[in-house]
This record gives structure tokens, C-alpha cells and sequence, in this order.
């Protein structure tokens, strides 16, 4: 969305949140409908409460932040990522 379509960095971040929000709650009640989630309900709500708080930091942090370090800090976090489906597996 930034280099595509040329939005502002936080504007695209915030769009993206807000997708993988509706998809999280579409998920869940999918696994709610199924039972599926109810088996692994401790960690459900673990995940749930930091997910919640780390939104609000990460939310207030990004005000300090210039677009530039924002899209540095994906671009790393997305390598750990492919270094870890390598070394693992997907």
C-alpha cells in the first residue's frame, strides 16, 4: 500500500490492522462454531489480553515513530519470520 498505492505509512498500517482484526474475529467464530476453540481456551485468552495491550503500546509508540523506521521494523520482523519457516518448516 505504500509504494503501490502511496498512502502514508501509518495510514497503511492502520488499514491493515483493521483487515486482520475482521479476519481474527471471522477465524474465531469459525472455531467457536466448530468447538475447536474451546479445547485450547487458556491460551486463547492469554494471546487475547497481550495482543489487546501490545496493540495499545505499539498504537501509541508509532506517534513517535517516523513511516521510515516503521516499514525497517516490518521488513526485519518479516525476516525472522522467513529465517524461522526455513530453519523449521512451515
Amino acid at each position: 500500500m505504500v509504494h503501490g498505492l502511496f498512502f502514508p505509512v501509518h495510514a497503511a498500517v492502520a488499514t491493515s490492522e483493521f483487515v486482520l482484526a475482521a479476519k481474527a474475529v471471522s477465524a474465531t467464530g469459525v472455531h467457536l462454531a466448530t468447538g475447536t476453540l474451546l479445547t485450547a481456551l487458556p491460551p486463547v485468552v492469554a494471546l487475547s489480553v497481550g495482543v489487546f495491550f501490545g496493540a495499545q503500546v505499539g498504537a501509541h509508540l508509532s506517534s513517535y515513530l517516523h513511516g521510515a523506521w516503521i516499514m525497517r521494523a516490518l521488513a526485519v520482523s518479516l525476516g525472522f519470520i522467513g529465517v524461522r519457516f526455513l530453519l523449521v518448516g512451515v
